[in-house]
């Protein structure tokens, strides 16, 4: 793979990921130590509406955005390969058009003998005589062998008017003779001529008469005929090429020209096609998310879904989130507790009941924090989803992707189906070619 960093595009578009079942293996999600920066920014500036796709080009001159792409991971070209091998046939039409000038000119080289006489055969008359115009002398004469009797005897009478008697008087022929033969033994002449007067002859065909020649070559010949175009020809020749023709040219394109075609497509399309990809491709992209961008997801989910994150949390994760709760949280955390448990939670942290009654919130609140942690997360988990989604709204960038790695399939998939357009973007625009 090359070393030089070229674009490739790779994010999840909200629309297309939503019908995604059973994503990824975020397993293996690891906090690179860059990454580590504490907590986010407020929950609600990930909950506004989607982005359409005229929204994107603004919202990557943000800064945010700016660093985000530059936080790059690589994809091989392998991966790049697996990603298009999803892509319809219509679709990886499309990707190939979007290419320049000179990346589809260089791409019809990848077409099979096949397509690029098929490509050939489509082009006018007068495209296909200034293509054949240009054929080396060998592979004229080659083409006129095999026109027929008519066809050569055609651009033989237009030779012989065009240069009156000298084409006969090599030939040892009278014009009076040459005009009572047939259409055999006019060709069978100019099948006797050398191969310089062979090209002479079809050099002074018309353009219908070349083209029927050029159409009787080999697929090898109109192959090589095809590379001796000019850039113009060959474009024109694109232009007539089918859809199934150009999505086979673009799967034998090299990463990088893939890539450079990929870098074109709309951000529906990026989403679409990274949304067919594989659970193991998608895990490993999602993977490389930095903290920033997992916690935003987590912030996107649901009260029951972040409770349920939350009750997976490890005992010493649980009495963190509860720490930082309000006094008022805390306050209403123990008195739940305290009503489920009534006398034995009471015993066990040495508290007569009359006392518990008469303290403040701050009280209660100071008391909770003196507890164990073990006391701690069995009080948080008496919590309701809404104050749990609470605590878990303060959890830094690093708790929230920890608790997104233990999160199942299902959950993961929901979450991804709530990312902006403008997240997708940025992550499908952050995949680079090494």
């Amino acid at each position: 793979m090359a070393t030089k960093k070229t674009g490739v595009l790779v994010g999840i578009a909200a629309i297309a990921v939503v019908g995604v079942a059973a994503v990824l293996y975020f397993s293996q999600w690891t906090p690179a130590e860059e990454e580590v920066t504490g907590a986010i920014g407020a929950a609600e500036r990930h909950r506004a509406e989607q982005l359409t796709e005229a929204d994107v080009e603004l919202a990557g001159e943000a800064a945010g955005d700016v660093a985000a792409i530059d936080a790059a991971f690589s994809v091989t070209g392998e991966e790049l390969a697996q990603l298009l091998e999803t892509a319809s046939v219509q679709e990886k039409a499309s990707y190939f058009e979007r290419a320049d000038l000179d990346q589809r000119v260089r791409m019809l080289a990848y077409a099979s003998l096949e397509e690029r006489a098929a490509a050939l055969d489509r082009a006018s008359e007068v495209e296909k005589a200034a293509i054949l115009d240009r054929a080396a002398a060998t592979e004229k004469a080659a083409a006129l062998e095999r026109a027929s009797d008519a066809e050569k005897a055609a651009v033989l009478e237009r030779a012989v008017a065009a240069e009156k008697s000298d084409i006969l008087e090599r030939q040892a022929l009278e014009r009076a003779t040459f005009e009572k033969m047939s259409v055999q033994e006019k060709g069978a002449v100019l099948d006797r001529m050398t191969e310089v007067e062979k090209v002479a002859v079809l050099d002074r065909g018309a353009a219908v008469e070349k083209a029927a020649i050029l159409d009787r070559a080999t697929n090898a010949e109109k192959a090589a005929f095809l590379e001796r175009a000019s850039e113009a020809e060959k474009l024109a020749v694109l232009e007539r090429v089918t859809a199934a023709e150009k999505a086979a040219m673009l799967d034998r394109a090299t990463a990088v020209e893939k890539a450079a075609c990929l870098e074109r497509a709309t951000a529906a399309e990026k989403a679409s096609l990274l949304a067919r990809a594989s659970l193991d491709r998608q895990a490993t992209l999602l993977g490389r998310l930095s903290m920033t961008e997992k916690a935003a997801m987590l912030d996107r989910a649901t009260d029951v879904e972040k409770a349920a994150f939350l009750e997976r949390a490890s005992e010493a994760e649980k009495a963190a989130l509860l720490e930082r709760a309000s006094e008022v949280e805390k306050a209403a955390i123990l008195d739940r507790a305290v009503a489920a448990e009534a006398a034995t939670l009471l015993a066990r942290l040495s508290l007569e009941r009359a006392t518990f009654e008469k303290m403040s919130v701050q009280e209660k609140a100071a008391f909770l924090d003196r507890a164990a942690a073990v006391e701690k997360a069995a009080m948080l988990d008496r919590a309701t989803a809404a104050e749990k989604a609470a605590f878990l709204e303060r959890a830094s960038a690093v708790e929230k992707a920890a608790f997104l790695e233990r999160a199942s399939m299902q959950e993961r998939s929901a979450l991804l189906g709530r990312a902006t357009m403008q997240e997708n973007q940025a992550m499908f625009e952050r995949a680079l070619i090494e």
